[in-house]
Parts: structure tokens; sequence; C-alpha cells
């Protein structure tokens, strides 16, 4: 257990979920254009693997372009949160 003092603020709490906020949209547009650049070289094969695909931004990705893909990750964390 972590004890932080002194406590943060609420504008501190603010700050850090738009700052997540922001990473996950960077994180999702990375994904589209990776994507892009996937089916540029190989064409629309649709089965992907994803090895190390942390929280799924990709999978998302490919799945709303009709692939079918399968991710794996090694830290439980990224794990649950793509499910």
């Amino acid at each position: 257990m972590v004890r932080t003092y002194p406590l943060p603020t609420q504008d501190d709490n603010d700050y850090f979920t738009d700052v997540t906020i922001r990473e996950e949209t960077l994180q999702r547009t990375r994904a589209e254009k990776t994507m892009d650049k996937i089916e540029e070289w190989v064409g629309r094969y649709k089965t992907l693997l994803d090895i190390g695909c942390g929280r799924g931004y990709l999978i998302e990705a490919a799945i709303r372009r009709g692939w079918k893909i399968f991710g794996l990750d090694i830290n439980p964390y990224a794990i649950k949160a793509t499910k």
C-alpha cells in the first residue's frame, strides 16, 4: 500500500484524467495507422496475431475492419483490461 502526502487536489486528479484520455486517444490513432500499413503490406488477409497486445488498441482497430485477430500478452493487468 502506498500513502500520498499531501493528498492530491481535485485539480491534480483532473490533470491526470485528462492525460490518460489523451494517451488513449493517441494509442487508438497509432493502432489505426498501424492497420493502414498492415493492409497496405499484406492486403486484406483478415487474420492477425498481435504478440504483446497490451491494452488491445490494435485488436480493437482490426476488429472494426473485420479482421479475425488473436492477442497474446504476459502482463495480467493488460490481459484483464483487454477483455
